[in-house]
């Protein structure tokens, strides 16, 4: 209890300190009052006139104005208007340079858009062209072939055709053994060098397989037959020129059969240098007696009629017509491949 009563009193005693220290405040108010009020009585002196400052001489204007254009070196205005103009001006060329490169560019892509599409029609133009040019080659091959064909036909047309239609013998003692052929030409121009390649053989068959190299003879009957033509040709069989069904050569013996066929050109084949052969002939000699001459009475030898063939198959023949352009044919009177002889 004495603690709290002590607290008291000492929270008051603070309080009247507190009170003493403080200047009263209405007394200081009426000093400052009355000192504001003589401030106002008192009466405020005049100004002093001072007599005006005569100014040094200047220049009536440092900056005169600069025109645009004018080149005034001794202003700094115009240096300034000077270099804000060159910086106006710069501004204003790249400005324009930048908008010239876009012009430029955007010229330049359609040029290369231009460009590109005059490609493309080049290119498809080139493709009609070529495909033109393919149809015009195609065009002219046809032509040629129809030309060909043409020309072809009008040469099987015109062309000269031999063939053997009836054949006869004579056996004369005094002379060579004759084969006699009636040879017609049923084309309409005439046959050129007209020969016989054959061979004689002692028996009715055919010599197989076609020895090699290929011996054959053979006899130029004419050199033109005309067209239309429808006559009798001979050739002479020598004893030398006889073989027997092997192919070996029998010289002296009777032959009992002919196989020929007749080679010539044709007016078409002249100016190419090609030989014709016709279709193979096979005549069936008769075994007839040789005729000893002439009588008193002038008779003449006897002619005997020969079976003629045309419908078989000969191997020399087919190997003759084969290897004909090839150089490996041997006629009677040239030279062998194999020993050189005639």
């Amino acid at each position: 209890m004495l603690r709290g009563y002590r607290g008291v009193l000492f929270a008051a005693f603070g309080l009247i300190l507190l009170g003493a220290g403080l200047p009263p405040q209405h007394g200081w108010s009426a000093e400052q009052a009355k000192a504001e009020q003589n401030q106002q009585a008192t009466p405020t002196a005049p100004p002093v006139r001072q007599p005006p400052i005569q100014q040094a001489d200047k220049p009536e204007n440092a900056n005169p104005p600069c025109k645009a254009g004018e080149d005034n070196r001794n202003s700094d205005l115009c240096a300034q208007w000077k270099a804000a103009d060159a910086a106006k001006d710069s501004a204003d060329w790249a400005r324009r340079s930048f908008w010239m490169v876009v012009v430029g560019t955007f010229i330049g892509v359609l040029t290369l858009i231009a460009a590109g599409a005059a490609a493309v029609y080049a290119g498809q133009a080139a493709k009609h062209t070529k495909t033109g040019a393919d149809h015009a080659e195609r065009s002219a091959k046809a032509a040629e072939d129809a030309i060909t064909v043409s020309r072809e036909i009008g040469e099987a047309q015109a062309r000269a055709y031999i063939s053997v239609t009836k054949a006869w013998f004579e056996n004369n003692a005094n002379a060579l053994p004759k084969i006699i052929i009636q040879v017609r030409n049923s084309g309409q121009s005439p046959a050129y060098d007209l020969k016989v390649v054959y061979r004689a053989c002692t028996e009715p068959v055919s010599v197989e397989p076609a020895p090699k190299p290929l011996n054959v003879n053979s006899y130029q009957l004419t050199e033109l037959w005309p067209a239309g033509a429808d006559d009798i040709l001979a050739f002479g069989i020598h004893p030398d020129e006889v073989v027997d069904q092997t192919g070996k050569g029998a010289p002296g013996k009777p032959f009992a059969m002919v196989e020929l066929i007749l080679e010539y050109m044709t007016a078409f084949d002249r100016p190419r240098g090609h030989i014709d052969m016709d279709t193979a002939v096979r005549l069936l000699i008769p075994k007839v007696p040789k005729w000893a001459g002439a009588d008193l009475t002038g008779t003449k030898s006897p002619r005997y009629p020969v079976a003629v063939m045309t419908n078989f198959t000969a191997s020399w023949i087919l190997e003759y017509r084969r290897m004909f352009s090839k150089g490996r044919v041997v006629k009677k009177g040239e030279p062998s491949q194999e020993d050189g002889k005639p």
